[in-house]
Formats: structure tokens, sequence, C-alpha cells
């Protein structure tokens, strides 16, 4: 006769299943907390205890829900129980982002798939928030399958006339105490779109272009000569070194940094003005001979106007704490209108930014690029502009001329 040597063995008893069937499981588990109303049983538990409150950043209403969304929901989750099992009032309001151009975007798609035409904007933004509201209600099934306990019958949805509401009120509030300032900055736009782009829905192409170095003349050259205590100066100006030279015709302003020495130079028959520690780089670069006048701190240099080496207007000399030593000629090409990397709003007293129509991609009748599509005008820029250069005899592949 066989010995079942099972039998033998001291193990634990358990009502846990072998096999976990999390697929079948989980459900089970998710129904039941629904049925005791856990989240609202664990509100009433902690009530007037210490609260903490973990303000959500809202996903867009826009598509099914991916692995990013749930590490974002679990992590958040795990905050929440954890502060309830330390003794906390941790309610969760969960909410969702139900404007921009992500969801215009997959509406549109939406529309030419059917083949069908609005006759309206409101139209359009009545389509918009329908598409809206349903993604909410597709996502809010996957993050409640997920176990994430939260409000979720009450989720706050900026689509709401309550919530953009206490937005206008908020805003009061700011404006209120003093802390809006009324100015201008550029913002990435879509020229297809015809609508401001985030951070976010940028991307990028690699484009090479040649790096080049230009000489902006100084229009008041009796202020150099009082910085420098030189007078025997009869042209001078100062140096930038640029990545981007298509960008070249919207300067505006050449920065440099208060706390860099910079020196007046004698390069051959003229005067240059660069940072001190970066003579002998530019030595290198340029195959020639540099003779260091007298340096004096970038601070001291206040108030000097310099001359656009393509258009009869000025472009000024400002202090900016971007500015660095570590490459080029420690002064900075500074043109607002083609990046959001180096904006000049009002400074020196002056409104240096290349304003824009808004709503359009195209420049205001401000500086010599008027009536141009901006699009249109960047790639010809783009093209062009080293032939333009070239014309003016500011650069050529040797040297700085």
């Amino acid at each position: 006769m066989s010995k079942n040597y099972r039998d033998t063995l001291n193990l634990p008893v358990t009502d846990f299943s072998m096999k976990a069937g999390l697929s079948k499981k989980e459900p089970e588990i998710l129904d039941f907390w629904n049925s005791i109303n856990l989240y609202n049983s664990i509100r009433e538990l902690r009530k007037n205890n210490p609260t903490f409150i973990l303000h959500d950043g809202p996903p867009y209403a826009n598509g099914s829900i991916h692995l990013g969304h749930s590490v974002n929901k679990i992590l958040k989750d795990i905050t929440i129980k954890h502060k309830t099992l330390m003794g906390l009032d941790a309610p969760y309001v969960p909410g969702w982002d139900c404007h921009g151009l992500p969801i215009e975007l997959n509406v549109e798609k939406k529309l030419k798939k059917k083949k069908r035409k609005l006759d309206s904007i409101k139209d359009f933004q009545i389509e918009c928030k329908n598409y809206a509201l349903s993604q909410i209600e597709d996502q809010k099934k996957d993050f409640i399958r997920l176990g994430v306990l939260g409000e979720w019958d009450n989720p706050y949805q900026t689509l709401d006339s309550k919530f953009e509401a206490d937005i206008v009120r908020s805003l009061k509030g700011i404006y209120d105490k003093g802390h809006i300032h009324k100015g201008e900055k550029p913002v990435h736009w879509c020229y297809d779109c015809g609508s401001a782009l985030a951070e976010a829905e940028v991307e990028y192409q690699d484009k090479v272009s040649k790096s080049i170095d230009v000489k902006f003349k100084v229009h008041d050259i009796d202020k150099i000569k009082s910085y420098f205590n030189e007078k025997n100066i009869d042209r001078c100006s100062f140096v930038i070194w640029t990545t981007t030279p298509w960008t070249i015709p919207a300067n505006v302003a050449v920065s440099i940094s208060p706390d860099i020495s910079y020196s007046l130079c004698k390069l051959e028959d003229e005067h240059i003005v660069i940072a001190n520690d970066l003579v002998k780089s530019c030595e290198e670069r340029w195959n020639k001979n540099i003779d260091i006048i007298s340096s004096i701190p970038g601070k001291e240099l206040n108030e000097v106007s310099l001359v656009h080496p393509l258009y009869e207007r000025i472009s000024y000399l400002i202090h900016g704490d971007h500015v660095t030593i570590e490459t080029s000629t420690g002064c900075v090409h500074t043109a607002p209108a083609p990046t959001t990397l180096v904006f000049v709003g009002l400074l020196c007293g002056r409104e240096l930014a290349m304003a824009t129509i808004p709503g359009k991609e195209k420049f205001k009748t401000v500086f010599p690029l008027i009536g141009k599509d901006f699009f249109k005008m960047m790639i010809g820029l783009a093209a062009s502009v080293a032939v333009v250069l070239a014309i003016h005899y500011i650069i050529v592949p040797n040297g700085l001329h």
C-alpha cells in the first residue's frame, strides 16, 4: 500500500487560492469595494483628522490610457493610501484637462474620416466638448480598473463652467495683488493649425547650420571712448558668434554679462569688444592677431546703441544672466522672434520684442520684414542669409571682416 507523504507534512491551511486568476479576482475585489462604499467609508472614518491633499495634475481627455497614465495614477494612489493608513484624511479628487490642441486635432481627424464639415466655430467647440466627455468616461473606467480609489462620481473637468469661473476668480485675485504684468512673450506656433503649441507638442528636426561671427558697429562711439578711457577710436564693433545665422535679420539686441570682463581690442585697422577670457580662442578661430587695449566689467557698459548689420535700425546692448564664456565671444546675438530661448521684453526702457500680429504668422510693420508670411519668410532667410551676409562683408570663411 502506497503512502501519501503529503499527509505527513505540517503545512499551513489557507483559504487563498493556489491560482491567482487576477483577471477574474480583481473585478470581484473592485465590486466588493463598491458594495461597501469603501471610499466614502474611509472619508467618514478619517473625518476631522489632519488632512493631506494631493493636487492631481490632470491627464488630457484624449485617447486610451497608456503605461504613463498607469504609473502616474498608481503612484498617486499608493501615496494617498499610505497617508490614510497613517491616520490622515487624504481625499482624492481626479480631474481631466479638456482643452488644447491634441483634442482639437483628434476631432479634426474624426471629421475628415467621416467627411463631415462644420459650419461654425461654435459647432466645432461643441464637437470637441462631446469628444472630451466621451474620453473622460473611457479613461475613468480604466483608472477604476487599476484599483485607484477616488471621487470618481465628482471629478473636476476644465470644461465645467464652475471650474472656468473659479479660474477667472483666481486670476482676479492674483491681479488684485499686483502679480500680473502686461508684456510680450513668444510661443511655439503651428502655421498649419494657426494655433499656439505647448512645449511638449514640439518635435525638433536636426538641422546643421554654419556658425558665423558678426560685427555690430557701435552707433555712439563717444560712450565707448569714455567707458574704456581710450580716445583714439574711429570705428568699434561688438562681435557676436551664432550657430543660427538665418536669425540675424530678426536681431534686436546684443546681450553681455554684467559679471564678465570685456576688453577693447585692436583688430587690424579697427577696434572690437569681446570677453577678455575669449580673446585667445577668437585669435585661433579668426587666424588674426588681437591686441588688448583695456578691460572693464560688463556691468559698466550701459546704454550702448549698435547698428544692425543688415538694416538701418538700432540694436541695443543689454545685460543678460544667460551669457557665459564657455564658447563664442561673450556677446550673444539676441533675436526673440524666431525662438523662445532668448526672449527680450521691455529691457533698458525700450520695447525690443519683434512684434507679431496675434493669431497670424506675420510680423507687424515694426521692422523691415513687412507683410511677409512668417513661415515662408524664415525658409527664405535660411536659404539666402549666407549670401546676404557675404554681400554686406560681415564674414568670410577664414575670418572676420
